[in-house]
């Protein structure tokens, strides 16, 4: 009597725990059913279990990835079993999951994961499930935050498991591993055991068979104390997020973002602008040189970023897909279409105001020769820069206009003959210019 009345006591101690926890993050609504994903083992076991004495409606997902032989096979049919016994809906897929990871260079692991989410996601919009579930627990989530502390890490990765991500709930994840066993041993619950969860060839169950039980010794209440620290990390992590969502509004400019001197000497600011340009693939490495950096132009590059030292500044700025390209432009021609841009073309009588924006060029039409070309700027490259006696080389010329390194490589030059008539968006040849005597005037302008 005195046993049954311990196994009830624990029960609706876990009932508790599990439905305030699955409240404060998410708070079911009468009739959506959810989406349990489950393995077999003591975990998903015990996630299905609560769910079905709360009475919310679910249904089960099991993936036989054909890994383990007859095993993998005996989860299968375990798990359909316990379906039924639930008498919930069960939806079951076999891959073939070696053929999958032929060729693919990812590991066995990996393979899986995309292969169990893909297909979970497609059941949730198929049956219009409310969310997936898994039964990711406390010592999970320790053991991600180690993980990724090994590995390397931002504050983002101090976080931990998200109990709760667009599609994706995690409500077990106030439990220890100890205590759903227990649970499930005072529950009468039979479960599934992974012999692959009992091999050290994975980082994960290195630190779980043996790091765990180290740091235990030092702190028998370690697992709590360290998911308390998680809480606190994630309250930094939200505070380092509000702060990088201001600095890229702050310094976004035209062409990117230009993170001016007095920021960038603020040790106070270095934090965030490390997990700034994380974010944009840029090292820690990287961060480390460019705070040193006293040569305007070193640059640094990331997969789809440019980062530039200019005077001071830290330009930061996509990289440019750049094409290289020859345009022949015929006498008449109204507009010219190129790789990011168009020019507008216009043959007119000289105005009386020779003004000419960068964006624009005022051209002596009798001194033109047809078709003009229009092409990328080349090294060699020489023209003779409006106002100026003598040619001069465009590379020389760019520098001289302080154009930065990553801007360098979208200039263009409009060609007549094999004289460059145009810097186009910077400056005209002299020896183009309109003039006194001048009776036609060509106007091209880059939109």
């Amino acid at each position: 009597m005195v046993c049954k009345t311990k196994e009830k006591s624990y029960l609706v101690r876990m009932l508790d725990r599990f439905l305030d926890f699955l409240k404060s993050i998410d708070n079911p609504k009468p009739n959506q059913v959810f989406l349990l994903a489950v393995s077999g083992g003591v975990d998903s076991v015990v996630l299905s279990h609560l769910f079905h004495k709360s009475n919310i409606p679910f249904a089960i997902a099991h993936c036989n990835f054909q890994l383990r032989g007859e095993e993998s096979n005996g989860d299968m049919a375990f798990v359909k079993s316990l379906a039924e016994t639930y008498q919930v809906p069960f939806h079951c897929e076999v891959f073939d999951t070696k053929t999958e990871q032929q060729g693919s260079g990812e590991s066995t692991q990996m393979i899986a994961r995309k292969l169990r989410y893909d297909w979970f996601n497609e059941l949730v919009k198929e049956h219009h499930y409310i969310k997936l579930v898994t039964a990711h627990h406390l010592n999970d989530n320790v053991e991600t935050v180690l993980l990724n502390t090994i590995r390397g890490t931002g504050v983002k990765g101090l976080s931990g498991i998200a109990p709760v991500s667009e599609q994706l709930l995690r409500p077990l994840l106030f439990a220890t591993k100890t205590e759903i066993e227990n649970f499930a041993k005072a529950e009468g619950l039979s479960w599934r055991e992974d012999s692959s969860n009992q091999s050290d060839k994975y980082k994960r169950n290195l630190i779980r068979h043996h790091a765990i039980d180290l740091f235990e010794q030092l702190n028998p209440n370690f697992l709590h104390t360290f998911s308390d620290n998680i809480e606190r990390w994630k309250l930094l992590a939200e505070h380092v997020a509000a702060e990088i969502k201001k600095l890229d509004v702050n310094f976004k400019t035209s062409t990117g973002w230009t993170i001016e001197e007095a920021f960038l000497k603020t040790s106070s600011n270095h934090a965030i602008l490390l997990e700034w340009l994380k974010e944009k693939g840029f090292a820690e490495n990287q961060f480390r040189e460019l705070l040193e950096a006293t040569l305007s132009g070193k640059q640094w590059a990331a997969k789809q970023y440019v980062a530039v030292y200019d005077r001071g500044r830290l330009l930061v700025s996509e990289k440019p897909v750049i094409e290289d390209f020859e345009i022949t432009i015929e006498e008449g021609q109204s507009e010219v279409d190129f790789p990011g841009g168009k020019l507008t073309i216009a043959k007119m009588a000289k105005p009386q105001n020779l003004a000419q924006p960068n964006n624009t060029a005022l051209l002596d039409f009798s001194k033109l020769s047809f078709p003009l070309t229009l092409r990328n700027w080349q090294l060699g490259d020489k023209f003779q820069p409006f106002g100026m006696k003598g040619k001069k080389k465009i590379s020389d010329f760019l520098i001289d206009q302080k154009v930065p390194i990553h801007e360098k490589e979208k200039v263009l030059v409009l060609l007549s003959g094999n004289e460059i008539c145009w810097v186009v968006g910077w400056r005209t040849d002299e020896r183009f210019k309109v003039e006194k005597e001048s009776e036609e005037v060509f106007k091209v302008e880059r939109q």
